[in-house]
């Protein structure tokens, strides 16, 4: 016990304070920076969330960043959709080719601010999404006799895709921003007409 300690004995206790204190910086200076994050940041980072989970066809993850009233009848949706049946083979193939068309869909921030105590904001995204007429027409030429379109036969690979340029609203609700108008944001994305809610993927 008398053993004169080494250098690197009577170094260790310090070495372990030292470390101590730069992590407890560390973690000051990231708690800051998340704290500190900017309305526009916070809002690019609902809508960034919201497009990786629409590539994804992941409706649990998308309705985080859409309003309350949509999430609610996201679920009664989710309630019916889940009444069909992934056994059957033509279902499941439709699934799987939307989940397909969908992964093609990317967002890159362009422009936008959101001024601090502000509650509604545009931000401009490239937004690159499937070309849904190309797809619509690929499908009707795959259509057999019995009037059942044969998957076997369609080549999502060369499904176009559409690059387009849009301003997308947020607004503030509860302690997030969201999406403003999640289906016209859906329908503009994909290049569609018609009934949002209709055409909205669901997750069996």
């Amino acid at each position: 016990d008398d053993a004169p300690r080494t250098r690197e004995q009577k170094g260790g206790p310090m070495k372990k304070r030292i470390w101590m204190v730069w992590g407890c910086i560390l973690l000051l200076v990231l708690t800051a920076c998340g704290a500190n994050a900017s309305p526009t940041e916070e809002a690019k980072s609902t809508v960034e969330g919201f497009f990786q989970a629409f590539a994804k066809m992941d409706t649990k993850e998308m309705a985080k960043f859409v309003p309350k009233e949509m999430r609610e009848k996201q679920q009664s949706a989710e309630k019916e959709s889940s009444s069909l049946n992934m056994d059957d083979p033509n279902v499941k193939k439709q699934v799987d080719m939307y989940k397909s068309v969908f992964a093609k869909v990317q967002a890159a921030y362009v422009s936008g601010e959101i001024e601090k105590g502000k509650t509604e904001g545009t931000l401009t995204y490239k937004v690159i999404a499937p070309d849904m007429m190309d797809l619509a027409s690929k499908m009707m030429s795959i259509i057999g006799p019995n009037g059942q379109p044969d998957y076997s036969k369609l080549d999502l690979s060369t499904v176009k895709t559409d690059e387009k340029s849009l301003d997308i609203d947020v607004k503030w609700e509860d302690d997030r921003w969201v999406i403003a108008d999640p289906q016209t944001l859906f329908m503009k994305t994909m290049g569609v007409q018609g009934n949002a809610t209709d055409m909205m993927p669901m997750q069996p």
